[in-house]
């Protein structure tokens, strides 16, 4: 009886697996030029320029790649779904100029690093979440500008800017460690602030942040960590 209960829940548990999604994160490329974020079937190849297309958007497990093949005579890139994710998002060796645009109603989440370019059009109006749950992400803004908030939120997440990071509006850290690596922000509203008994760590280093508007510090949760900058900064600005 016991054997033929364990053969069941083998038998269950195989079916299960070969049921649910895969678990494994996959490369989506993007190309075709302009179109919906939401076209898997026409923009999300699973190689550069390829003609193979993933039967599904990008969940937070996958890579996003905007490269060279992306884009043979510009286009845009429309955020058509209220919230998309990506582990890592890409956008080196895209050419043309293309845009990525995304409405103030829709969001942005990304799960890992962030690689932008100058010779492209961030018009993300909406807000964007880096919701990393590991160290080690990285983050480069190549002189774009964020629209909206911005909100690092990932228990036991890391972050670290490798240029200059700028918002027109709140940049809000609820938990994990942002590490503004020696690089200049500039913000309209400065918010440390964690949620739900997590712990926040912000490391200044030698960064000048210009905060237009105010800065926020509000612990209710298990610790913050600050080090010596955004002390001086928070006796500045409080």
């Amino acid at each position: 009886m016991k054997t033929s209960a364990a053969l069941r829940l083998l038998a269950m548990l195989l079916l299960m697996a070969i049921q649910s999604p895969s678990v494994y994160a996959l490369d989506y490329y993007w190309v075709g030029g302009s179109g919906n974020w939401s076209d898997h079937n026409n923009h999300w190849a699973t190689t550069s320029g390829g003609n193979v297309f993933h039967d599904q958007v990008p969940t937070s497990m996958d890579n996003v790649f905007f490269d060279a093949n992306s884009f043979p005579m510009g286009g845009t890139v429309t955020i058509d779904p209220t919230i998309i994710y990506c582990m890592n998002m890409t956008w080196t060796g895209a050419g043309n100029m293309p845009t990525f645009f995304c409405p103030n109603d829709k969001q942005v989440w990304i799960y890992g690093s962030l690689a932008l370019i100058p010779g492209m059009v961030w018009d993300v109006q909406g807000q964007v979440y880096f919701r990393a749950f590991e160290m080690g992400k990285t983050i480069l803004t190549a002189g774009q500008v964020f629209k909206n908030h911005v909100y690092f939120d990932g228990s036991g997440g890391e972050w670290t800017l490798l240029d200059e990071f700028s918002t027109n509006q709140y940049l809000q850290i609820r938990s994990g460690t942002l590490r503004t690596n020696d690089q200049t922000v500039n913000v309209l509203h400065f918010q440390i602030i964690c949620y739900n008994f997590s712990t926040t760590s912000v490391f200044l280093g030698a960064s000048t942040v210009n905060i237009v508007g105010s800065l926020y510090i509000y612990n209710y949760c298990n610790s913050i960590t600050f080090d010596a900058a955004i002390l001086a900064l928070k006796k500045v600005m409080i």
